[in-house]
């Protein structure tokens, strides 16, 4: 409580007090004062606690650890599958065909690769090669497909600490057995290459979320299903 509350609390208990009595009031003003404004941060804290205990209600549910949920998580095959890029070998020398492949441009800017021109087909196009010095760079996270290079640019990586539980009883109470739980998670570059994509969703918290299905039984939680937000931009598809 303010300062100035608590005298006008102060003033409100004199006005109430017969006039005659009010000078010896002055001699216990600091005491009424005091505890005026002891009261009302008591109140106060009061008002502020109840929602941090309301949210704590909400978060009660199946007793599943954060840990059992993680290691859960990060050892599924979904969850473990690399995001990569594609960067052709060939494209017609235009604009638009050679900005529809991000990781031209970043592959380029390493020095990664070359990009040439080239018309011994009868065609002007472009073509592109790895250096000996992007080979080295990406080593085994770059794949020669004939006609196309393949790269391996980010990994996800579980945000801990973002897990929300929630009950699935079919009545949308809280189950004993069966639990729902919402996560988050980023894309982390692989390499200085993976570093020059855009890997963060379009939203300001710059996480992507991931819901997870636990079954309880006997030897504990069992994942029984695995769904990850998409992230929309897929660098194995021209742009």
């Amino acid at each position: 409580m303010t300062l100035s509350k608590a005298l006008r609390s102060v003033s409100r208990i004199i006005d109430r007090i017969p006039v005659i009595v009010q000078p010896l009031l002055f001699l216990f003003a600091p005491v009424i004062l005091l505890h005026s404004m002891w009261s009302s941060g008591a109140s106060d804290a009061g008002a502020r606690e109840q929602p941090r205990q309301l949210e704590a209600t909400r978060r009660t549910g199946p007793s599943i650890s954060a840990e059992t949920v993680r290691q859960a998580v990060e050892r599924n095959a979904s969850f473990t599958e690399l995001k990569r890029a594609v960067c052709p070998k060939r494209l017609p020398d235009l604009y638009r065909e050679i900005e529809a492949y991000p990781a031209i441009a970043a592959l380029q800017s390493l020095q990664y690769v070359t990009v040439t021109n080239d018309s011994s087909r009868g065609t002007y196009d472009k073509v592109i090669e790895v250096t000996p010095a992007g080979r080295f760079e990406l080593m085994d996270d770059l794949r020669d497909e004939g006609e196309q290079y393949v790269i391996k640019i980010a990994r996800r990586k579980y945000v801990i600490g973002s897990e929300h539980v929630a009950g699935l009883n079919g009545q949308g109470q809280l189950g004993a057995n069966d639990a729902e739980v919402r996560f988050s998670w980023t894309w982390q570059p692989l390499n200085k290459a993976g570093s020059r994509f855009t890997l963060m969703p379009l939203r300001s918290d710059n996480v992507y979320h991931g819901w997870a299905t636990f079954k309880k039984g006997e030897t504990g939680w069992t994942l029984l299903n695995l769904k990850l937000e998409d992230d929309q931009r897929d660098y194995m598809q021209s742009q």
